[in-house]
């Protein structure tokens, strides 16, 4: 059911029912080009449509034809014309579909003197070969072929040369023709030989020789045939057809000059040269032989030198195996007295084995050379492993195995540490080290003003050295390492004793005395070092040397002096250096070898306490012969 909701309609425009009762005001709209609209809502009138753009430009046109953009919102009509070979029916498409129509007959294939060709997309190309020397070039409605001049390397067209260009020979681009090469050849004579006339004329001929003849030059003239003579009637010449012989007249060969090793050029005098020796040399001559021979040899000598032209000769020497020897410089080498053998191996030695006899010792590999009671030389066999070469009385030496109780091997251990020694399997005896610890250096405590302190060097540790056999060693010794004696503390303390070193059940060695602290502060005082370590046990050893005492209180410009005492040293080297100061304070310096004693502390006038030096360890080693 309709609703009054038109009545109460608010919205200006044309009323538009929506089908669910309810009606809305509406306008028409018009697109973005080709129609406009006027009154678009009715409400002032009817609403117009009218067309624009491109529309209205088609509705404007007057004329019949195809219709064509010309611009924006622009047209006009066209009319398909006909060119040159075509013809147009219905070109205005009015009364149907134009049709474009070919007004003759237009090729479509191309015959050539080799395969046929056909245009592909209306094209056809006509192209030449550049190896032929043709090329093809277009412009209009005009195709050229064009061959290129022929040269050395290009293919093409050449002109012919004339006759006079052919015997000029100057240009590089016409070609030769036999006619050209004949006028170049010049007018030829009969067994003649051709002559240059210059580089740009014809050739000229010589006349033809006569049998014989040779080609003679002249300078600056062409060369002719002439007959060759002799001037001195010495050579005779025989001609024939090309041929022409050579001879000494009267048959006999006749030497012009002749050439030594120095004095240039010698011509003959009355046709005769004297070839002639000197020194050692001779010359002898029969029929045409010349013969040249040493003087003076002797079968199997030596020639030797005996001035710049002579030859003398050495030997031969009747016996064999001699060698010859330089005898100087100013003598002549002579053969030696003595005989050597011929020939000889690889590493033999060569000795005298009589007077004036070279003989060969025969070579044996890793042999020692020996000799017998006579001093007779020879090489001795190598020996068994462990063999010692032994010398026996009025007889040479040979190689024995070593008596029972005798070593092949040293072998060592050591010990910085207690531990255990085990002996090495197979040692008979050793031979063992030690040194006991060395003692602390003594500290220094705490000064006031125009106060020092210094503390003592520690003793150094003893020394123990001695022999053993395998039953005293056993299986096992337990081995005890005395430890270094630790430093006297910062307040003045005494260091420590150091440790003793041990080869338990066999040995025991004290270690050395720490140094004395200085826990007092003054202005003079001393602080005493520590007694050395005391090898209490026999065999061969040495005491510990005891530290020095410290000593304070000695007047310098720099102020009270103050020196701790210096380590003891042990047998394996120095203690530890004391401290030393007139304005601060130095510590003492610990033990440097095996058994040391540390040195003392020094403390300058108003300075905190400083420790002494620790002492050095103890030490053990044992040297094994097996």
């Amino acid at each position: 059911m309709v609703t009054n909701n038109i009545i109460n309609l608010q919205e200006a425009g044309m009323t538009s029912y929506d089908g669910a009762g309810v009606f809305h005001g509406r306008t028409l709209t018009q697109p973005a080009a080709g129609i406009t609209i006027s009154n678009a809502t009715g409400v002032a009138g009817n609403p117009t449509l009218a067309l624009s753009d491109d529309l209205a430009a088609l509705e404007g046109l007057g004329t019949t034809g195809i219709a064509a953009r010309t611009g924006t919102s622009t047209w006009a009509t066209r009319t398909i014309t006909a060119g040159t070979g075509v013809s147009i029916t219905n070109g205005d498409g009015i009364a149907g579909n134009p049709t474009i129509s070919a007004t003759s007959a237009v090729p479509t294939t191309f015959t050539t003197d080799s395969g046929v060709a056909t245009p592909a997309a209306n094209n056809l190309n006509i192209v030449g070969t550049a190896a032929q020397g043709i090329s093809s070039s277009g412009s209009g409605s005009t195709v050229t072929l064009t061959v290129a001049n022929a040269t050395t390397s290009q293919k093409g067209v050449v002109a012919l040369a004339t006759n006079a260009e052919a015997i000029a020979g100057t240009d590089t681009a016409k070609a030769i023709t036999a006619d050209d090469l004949k006028a170049k050849l010049g007018a030829q004579t009969l067994h003649g030989v051709s002559v240059g006339a210059g580089t740009t004329g014809a050739l000229a001929w010589t006349a033809a020789g006569t049998n014989g003849q040779v080609l003679v030059g002249s300078s600056a003239a062409d060369p002719v045939f002439s007959t060759l003579t002799s001037s001195d009637s010495s050579v005779s010449f025989t001609t024939g057809a090309g041929t022409l012989s050579l001879q000494v007249a009267g048959g006999t060969t006749v030497g012009k000059t002749i050439t030594g090793d120095s004095g240039g050029a010698l011509s003959p005098t009355a046709g005769n040269w004297n070839l002639l020796g000197t020194g050692s040399i001779t010359t002898s001559g029969s029929g045409s032989s010349l013969t040249t021979q040493l003087t003076g040899l002797t079968n199997h000598a030596v020639l030797v030198g005996a001035g710049t032209a002579t030859i003398t000769k050495v030997g031969p020497t009747a016996t064999a195996g001699q060698v010859l020897q330089s005898a100087g410089a100013a003598a002549d080498p002579v053969f030696s007295t003595a005989t050597y053998p011929s020939t000889t191996t690889i590493n033999q030695v060569l000795y005298s084995s009589a007077n004036n006899v070279v003989s060969a010792i025969t070579a044996a590999n890793n042999g020692t050379m020996i000799s017998s009671a006579t001093g007779v030389p020879s090489l001795l066999a190598n020996g068994a492993t462990g063999e010692v070469l032994t010398a026996t009385t009025g007889s040479p030496p040979s190689w024995q195995a070593l008596p029972s109780g005798g070593f092949t091997t040293i072998n060592i251990q050591s010990f910085t540490a207690s531990g255990t020694y085990t002996p090495t399997s197979g040692m008979k005896y050793c031979l063992v080290e030690a040194v006991a610890g060395g003692g602390g250096g003594g500290g220094a405590n705490t000064t006031g003003a125009s106060q020092v302190t210094c503390g003592g060097g520690g003793g150094g540790g003893s020394y123990r050295y001695g022999y053993f056999t395998a039953a005293d060693i056993g299986a096992s010794k337990a081995v005890v390492i005395g430890g270094a004696g630790a430093a006297g503390s910062s307040g003045g303390g005494t260091g420590g004793t150091g440790g003793s070193t041990a080869l338990t059940g066999l040995f025991s060695i004290d270690g050395g005395l720490g140094g004395t602290g200085n826990a007092t502060p003054a202005a003079s005082s001393a602080a005493q070092g520590g007694v050395g370590g005391n090898p209490t046990s026999a065999g061969i050893q040495a005491f510990g040397a005891s530290g020095s005492s410290g000593s304070n209180g000695c007047a310098s410009n720099a102020g009270l002096f103050a020196m701790g005492g210096v380590g003891g040293s042990s047998y394996f080297g120095s203690g530890g250096r004391g401290g030393v100061t007139t304005t601060t304070r130095s510590a003492g310096v610990n033990g440097l070898t095996y058994g040391g004693g540390g040195g003392g502390a020094a403390v300058a006038a108003s300075q905190s306490g400083f420790v002494g030096g620790t002492g050095g360890a103890g030490f053990l080693v044992v040297t094994e012969f097996i």
